[in-house]
């Protein structure tokens, strides 16, 4: 496991918007870091909780940032690590990434280029260097007032290699108001995935451009097989909001199954996935809808499918 030099200076930087629930826990857990030049910011999107009153007892421990008006993730900010993902009973309930998608790393750059997308983690495992935040900052508030860490993601391998450690070394909380698990509502998830990934896209294009680099947001994203899964979603759940006007599902099925085979993974799993694509662009709407939410939603897959599930999670991700 990489660790960090002791001389670096570390600031861990908490976002809060009305989860004085769970402030305590991660102001603590964050104070309990054994690196010697740790500062803790508590960044306060204007919660109406309790949350002040709970900032306010660390006295001079933390430093807080608190803003008058809420204006979502645009207000927050590369190693990346897996994390366990616990409930808020803090009971361990799986590993994210999974163990079995590798991270990318080093010089991302060509993956990125080629797809919009490589392997990397959420913003509770990331950290980045300043002087690259400094680069890609700020955040636009209208395109990223969700997934923040989209942008920084996407715009980061632009200064500079990226760093893996492929260990838990912190933990993703799911309590049912995680952004980006909103949404039993399938079409809706999917639809904003869409539109979130055209956005990273356009950002990346710009930044790229300072550089000298071209990218074509439309012809990247049909080498994404998670974008191309998203969009049929949002096609199928729901055509009329979808927001690409001229998608046909075949067609995005065909785009999404060369993109599997595409893939650096197993035969196997890329086999698996091509096909996953093929199905939901060639059944009738009814039978791909169901296919489509065993993969995407496990709460909806049927009695005989769970034994099933791991294999399914391994073979098509």
């Amino acid at each position: 496991m990489q660790s960090i030099p002791h001389k670096i200076p570390v600031s861990i930087i908490i976002p809060n918007y009305n989860y004085a629930r769970f402030l305590e826990r991660s102001i603590d857990s964050a104070l309990e870091q054994d690196h010697d030049d740790v500062e803790v910011i508590v960044v306060d999107d204007a919660s109406q909780d309790n949350s002040t009153t709970i900032m306010e007892s660390y006295g001079d421990r933390i430093l807080v940032c608190a803003r008058r008006k809420n204006g979502g993730d645009e207000a927050t900010a590369q190693v990346q690590s897996r994390l366990h993902i616990v409930d808020d009973r803090q009971r361990i309930k799986d590993v994210f990434p999974r163990p079995e998608l590798p991270f990318d790393s080093g010089d991302v750059m060509p993956k990125l280029l080629h797809k919009g997308r490589y392997q990397t983690t959420v913003t509770s495992g990331l950290a980045f260097d300043r002087t690259i935040l400094e680069s890609i900052m700020p955040i636009p508030e209208t395109d990223f007032r969700q997934g923040a860490d989209g942008y920084l993601a996407t715009l980061a391998p632009l200064y500079g290699q990226v760093q893996s450690i492929d260990e838990c070394v912190g933990a993703y909380r799911i309590h049912g108001a995680n952004h980006s698990v909103f949404g039993e509502k399938l079409a809706e998830r999917a639809r904003w995935r869409v539109e979130h990934d055209f956005h990273r896209m356009e950002a990346l294009s710009d930044q790229a451009s300072q550089a000298g680099l071209t990218v074509v947001p439309a012809d990247v994203v049909r080498h994404d097989p998670v974008h191309l899964e998203e969009r049929l979603a949002s096609l199928c759940a729901d055509r009329h909001r979808h927001p690409v006007a001229d998608d046909s599902r075949l067609a995005l099925a065909a785009a999404g199954a060369v993109a599997s085979l595409e893939m650096t993974a197993s035969l196997r799993r890329r086999a698996v996935l091509a096909a996953w694509f093929l199905a939901v662009g060639m059944l009738p709407r009814q039978m791909a809808m169901a296919v489509l939410s065993w993969k995407l939603d496990a709460s909806s897959r049927p009695a005989f499918l769970a034994g099933l599930s791991r294999t399914i999670r391994r073979a098509m991700g």
